[in-house]
Formats: structure tokens, sequence, C-alpha cells
């Protein structure tokens, strides 16, 4: 649980591994993860998992989450931007990545298990948002996208179904 902090210029900001004993779960309120080559590497958890609220998550991968990522990924208000991917989103197929008002600038690219966005923004790339074969269910609303760009979906799931209409 952290604070306040300001992380800059690491190749990883912050990683999360599973030690002999235990895995970390957590809490992190207005921290900035800046000028990382990966700013937040989520690796192996506690099945609570990581919750970000009003953090600045930015580098050449804003986020990451590793195929071997087991719990939940929540982030409330935070600006997550990559030079290269603002979020690769992999996990296990029972993890869940939700995001409500957050600001991305790159692409999103979640690869498996389930996800929301609510009310983000999806800024600085041709594609913002790609659900990969592995996505069993998505919640996509109130966001808005810059630019031509939309949502490619790749899922296999039925239950995704994209649509401009209003509900």
């Amino acid at each position: 649980y952290a604070v306040f902090l300001d992380i800059r210029g690491y190749a990883i900001g912050m990683e999360a591994l599973a030690s002999s004993t235990c895995s970390a779960n957590g809490m992190l309120y207005g921290c900035r993860f800046t000028e990382c080559q990966t700013a937040v590497r989520l690796v192996n958890t506690h099945e609570a998992g990581f919750g970000f609220t009003e953090c600045v998550l930015s580098g050449k991968v804003g986020i990451e989450l590793a195929e071997t990522f087991p719990a939940t990924l929540y982030c409330h208000s935070c600006t997550i931007r990559g030079t290269q991917t603002a979020a690769l989103l992999g996990g296990l197929k029972s993890s869940t990545a939700l995001f409500r008002d957050c600001s991305f600038e790159g692409a999103v690219i979640r690869s498996v298990g389930n996800a929301s966005f609510r009310g983000c923004s999806f800024a600085g790339s041709d594609v913002p948002l790609i659900l990969e074969a592995g996505v069993n269910a998505a919640t996509i609303v109130g966001s808005t996208f810059s630019g031509s760009g939309r949502i490619e979906n790749r899922s296999r799931s039925k239950r995704i179904v994209i649509s401009d209409e209003p509900v």
C-alpha cells in the first residue's frame, strides 16, 4: 500500500512477484511511475490483486499483466501511456482488468480473461483497443476514442458485440 510515490527512469518502475512464502496485493494512490521501460508489471499476485487510483503509469509500456497474472487489476482515474503500448493486459483466463475514468495514450491490448472500460478515453494509436482471441467478456461503455481508430475485436466469444447504437 502506497501513496504519492514518484518513481522515474527505471527499467521496471514496480514489479509484483510471488516469493516462496506469499504473493503481494495492494492499493496505490497518487503514485507516478514515469520514464520507465515498463512503468508497472504485475506477474504473480495474491488473488486480491492490485488497485491504482489517480496514478500516472508512463513508459515504453505503461502497465503489463504477465501471462501468469491470476487476479484483478483495478484502475480508477489513472493516466496510462506508452510510447510502444499503453497496456499489455495478459493474465490467466480467470483474470480481470477493470478501468474506470482512465486516460490511455497508446494501444491497449487485452489478450485473455475479462475486461471493463467505463468512461475511459483512448488516444495515440491507430487501433486503440484490441480484444484478442482469449477474451471471455468485455464491457466498454461511456468511453471516447480520438481519431478514426476504434475497437478491434479478435475475440471468439459470442458475448462480445461491438455496436455504436445507444443503449
